[in-house]
């Protein structure tokens, strides 16, 4: 069950009303002399309200104040743009952090041109990246708070207290997406500065490093640390009464992680009451502890108690209606993303009376949960503006849609009707934010953008890849340049501005873009069908906890299946694994072959073997979810072998399939058929790699440093340019300047070289091409890079090492180079899921352009390809590490029509009109003779 913190992990701004009276210059701008003393009696009644905790009137009052200033004559930017920071302020302690962001713009709008204030600019800045936090979108919310930091840092006499609260919030932000040390390293750093320069903050900051410690898992410094806030709290170290609230939720929670529920309930009911006893309480902190209290009723199976306090925590969270007419707001909720989690915890609570009853009556009441928490997850993805937060939010949630595809299928069991709702949840919790990303670049023309415009919003994403790299490579540094970092994040900072206000111009002149990209539809199973053809089955995956749930679906039926998911189904996938890359060949002996053996046919037996009748000699279109990604089905056996004499003589899958792996049922039906060419172009490249490593930037040296020669690669490249009468560039002359100059040429891209995949920033993986001294490119293709090309190419086969293998995105998939291909437009690849032999990968592509240039499918070519090369190996390059790692990913169809099956057709109807004409001609002769 999802938990609810409050600090770094939490969806509500972290202190409420974190400056207060004592501290007004830090809640409200500073304000100057006004002439408008009607307007300043507005404000201040505005201030006087919003400490006393009624916001309602807070907001009225400042509103007001802004109207009536508005219309004076040259009314002072200082004033209207803190009075903008009050309300926004107020907006965002109610939850409305749409309105809270457009006000903070505002501030920032009439602030910037003025030199007198830039401290108030910079602590709306830190605002701002507040309200991004709560929405997820972690990466605006980290550069907005350090632009704030660097522009009070800079300041001659800086506000050393408005710096330990942005310092507090970068801590809890940067914890947010991960970077824990650096968290940890911020909020050391802001524990000192508080000591001396703001105590009052101690028990917060205390609290947010707490909450890092505890996302580690190190519950014994977690605990430290809250015991230490708690002691702040009891020193009177606090800024408002909710500081003490918090703590104690915190405290609470944690003790039920160490599963002391007597100490977790006493903490968090005192926490509750805290929180009600402060008018100003936010809906979303009460909602919270609401919540973590009927996760400890859940945990000690008291579930009945448990979904009564989820459903008291949602309606002290739901918005009123009046205020949701009046605003017309998209969520009902004060934060969407809470009752999202509060949803999905009483799904999990209606599930588990479920098995202790067998009432489907509480399966269906679950999945209507699901449901809703579905429905406010994607609502919160389409407001997200950077893939890398969409994918975190992909992550976060993505167990709530296999949670829906098993209370689904519960119901599947007396109705069957409910087997397609469960694929429908299926089809939505995979590679949703690639399926979007793809529909943002068809969207741009599909709704009529100009393409000067589309090139525009490339040029800036491109430059936003460009800065955010430089960024990247800097800090991997021993010791980085404190001041090109600060220089470069205000570069990145402006361009990322920029960006957010061109999408929001297309979305304003171009309202089919929105629709057209934001598409939260399903695919259902006669979608799928329809798209089938009679040789073929689609196999969806999908793994959920301990439960492995599988769809097979041919063009005139469905099966379906749920299984188990245990130790012993793990430990036979990291055998196999193990088994398919040998660290040392010569280690390779008959036990390998046995334990290569047993874990691939156990392997086969869960996903395949209950469908054995259904896939025999047809095509499988396989799609694959989390760690089922990392397995080649080709390499599969379909028997158990008593005594195998080798790895050549195993009844591998590929040699009763031709495979084909779909990353999700959006991209199978999305893929339109491209009609087959007789003369199909290609371009096949091989970089050399001598003496590549001299001239290479000092930040790039690494990736080339000991890069060996790939002498098999030229020859691949040589080869399948021939078979497929393409052009081919090698050595010196593959550079990457030359490759995005043609790239957009063709119909068929081979690249065989070298890759540097990178787990922890996948948008940093590259294709390393030759080191040629060319001022406009660095010779290392960047996935980000591959996003902006413009490809038409209709196949694109990375023969490049460990090209479609990456880091693991829940609920995505792998984060490979091949993903970016995609991207850029190209519907088909053939890639590589580990470090591959340069001279049996070449034989394996050779054969598989031979075959494709014959007019068969990819993924029929590259199973005459696997099998041609099986036949022709000797024992010890059988071993499937040396072929099974090659995968056909995308549209299936032909590349090529033979020129005989092309010009057939004219054939038979020239043969036919002749012998019409010839009988015709005959005939009349024989009338005239007679």
């Amino acid at each position: 069950m999802r938990c609810h913190l409050f600090g770094p992990l939490s969806s509500v701004v972290i202190i409420a009303f974190v400056f207060t009276a004592s501290l007004q210059s830090k809640c409200y701008c500073a304000v100057k002399p006004n002439p408008d003393s009607l307007s300043r009696v507005y404000s201040d009644m505005g201030y006087e309200y919003g400490t006393a905790g009624n916001f309602t009137k807070a907001g009225e009052y400042f509103l007001k104040s802004i109207k009536l200033y508005s219309t004076t004559e040259n009314p002072d930017s200082s004033i209207l743009g803190a009075r903008y920071y009050n309300l926004g302020s107020i907006m965002q302690q109610q939850g409305f952090t749409d309105s809270a962001l457009a006000y903070y713009s505002s501030t920032v709008q009439l602030l910037k041109p003025l030199n007198s204030a830039l401290s108030d600019l910079a602590i709306a800045y830190v605002e701002m990246g507040n309200c991004f936090l709560v929405r997820h979108e972690y990466q605006e919310a980290v550069n907005y708070t350090k632009q704030g930091i660097a522009i009070l840092s800079a300041q001659p006499n800086p506000d050393y207290s408005r710096l330990v609260v942005a310092n507090f919030k970068l801590s809890n932000t940067v914890a947010g997406i991960g970077n824990y040390d650096d968290a940890i390293s911020i909020a050391k750093r802001n524990i000192v500065l508080a000591q001396k320069r703001m105590p009052k903050m101690l028990s917060a900051i205390y609290t947010g490093l707490g909450n890092t410690y505890l996302s580690r898992t190190n519950y014994e410094q977690a605990m430290h640390c809250y015991k230490l806030a708690e002691k702040s709290i009891e020193r009177g170290e606090f800024l408002s009464l909710e500081d003490a609230s918090h703590v104690y939720n915190n405290i609470g929670f944690l003790y039920r992680k160490l599963r002391k529920w007597e100490y977790a309930e006493r903490y968090l009911e005192k926490s509750l009451a805290s929180f009600k006893s402060f008018t100003g309480s936010s809906p979303s902190n009460i909602a919270q502890v609401i919540s973590n209290i009927g996760e400890v009723n859940s945990d000690q199976k008291k579930y009945t108690e448990a979904i009564g306090r989820y459903q008291k925590a949602l309606s002290v969270l739901r918005r009123p209606v009046s205020l949701h007419k009046t605003l017309a707001l998209q969520s009902l909720y004060y934060s969407s993303s809470l009752a999202a989690d509060i949803d999905q915890n009483l799904g999990d609570a209606y599930l588990n009376l479920f098995s202790q009853t067998k009432s489907s009556h509480y399966a269906l009441k679950g999945l209507a949960c699901f449901k809703e928490a579905i429905a406010l997850v994607e609502n919160s993805r389409i407001g997200l503006l950077g893939e890398e937060d969409k994918l975190r939010l992909s992550e976060r949630y993505n167990e709530v849609f296999n949670k829906a595809v098993g209370a689904a299928l519960i119901l599947a069991q007396t109705n069957n009707a409910y087997v397609d709702v469960a694929f429908r949840y299926a089809s939505k919790g995979k590679a949703a934010v690639l399926s979007e990303s793809l529909r943002r670049i068809n969207g741009l023309s599909m709704a009529g953008v100009p393409p000067e415009v589309q090139a525009k919003e490339q040029m800036i994403r491109q430059r936003i890849g460009v800065l955010s790299e430089m960024i990247y490579e800097e800090q991997k540094k021993k010791t980085p340049s404190k001041k090109y970092l600060e220089s470069i994040d205000a570069d990145l900072f402006g361009e990322q501005e920029r960006y957010r206000l061109f999408l929001k111009s297309i979305e304003t002149h171009y309202p089919k873009y929105y629709a057209a990209v934001f598409d939260t539809s399903s695919v259902s199973i006669k979608s799928i069908q329809k798209k089938l053809k009679t040789d073929q089955v689609y196999v969806e995956y999908v793994v959920h906890d301990s439960v492995l749930y599988t769809f097979a679906i041919c063009c005139s039926s469905v099966h379906w299946k749920v299984q188990a998911m245990d130790a012993e189904f793990h430990r036979n996938l990291v055998t196999f694994k193990n088994e398919l890359v040998p660290t040392d060949f010569g280690s390779v002996n008959a036990e390998s072959l046995n334990r290569f053996a047993a874990s691939s046919f156990y392997l086969y037996s869960k996903l395949l073997l209950p469908f054995r009748e259904l896939i025999k000699g047809k095509t499988l279109i396989v799609a694959p979810h989390n760690e089922l990604t990392s397995i080649p089905f080709c390499a599969l056996l379909t028997a158990m072998p008593i005594r195998p004499k080798g790895y050549y003589a195993l009844p591998y899958l590929i040699k009763s399939n031709a495979l084909l792996v779909s990353l999700s049922s959006k991209e199978f039906v999305g893929n339109e058929y491209q009609y087959p060419k007789v003369f199909a172009s290609s371009l096949s490249v091989a970089p050399s790699y001598k003496g590549s490593f001299e001239g290479s930037l000092s930040s790039r040296a690494a990736y080339r440093e000991k890069l060996p020669e790939l002498y098999g690669a030229e020859d691949e490249v040589k080869w399948v340019s021939q078979i497929l009468s393409g052009d081919v560039v090698v050595g010196k002359d593959a550079s990457e300047t030359s490759f995005k100059r043609f790239a957009g040429n063709y119909d068929i891209l081979h690249l065989a070289m070298h890759t540097f995949v990178d787990e922890k920033n996948p948008i940093f993986s590259k294709l390393i091409f030759f080191n040629s001294s060319d001022s406009v490119n660095d010779s290392y293709l960047n996935a980000y890079e591959v996003y902006g090309l413009k490809l038409n190419a209709r196949l694109a086969i990375l023969s490049a090492c460990r090209s479609g293998d990456g880091s693991l995105v829940k609920g995505e998939g792998l984060m490979s180079l091949s993903r970016g291909f995609q991207y850029a437009g190209c519907p088909a690849m053939v890639v590589t899921q580990w470090l591959v032999d340069d001279f049996s990968g070449g034989a394996v592509v050779k054969n598989f352009a031979r075959a494709l240039k014959d007019g068969y499918s990819k993924s029929y070519s590259l199973r005459r390809a696997q099998l041609e090369f099986l036949e022709s190996s000797d024992p010890l390059r059988s071993h499937p590490y040396f072929w099974a790692g090659y995968q056909v990913v995308g549209a299936d169809d032909p590349v090529f029509v033979p020129l005989w099956q092309a010009i057939l057709p004219f054939l038979v109807i020239l043969i036919i009109g002749l012998q019409f004409f010839v009988g015709n001609l005959f005939g009349k002769t024989r009338v005239t003779l007679v």
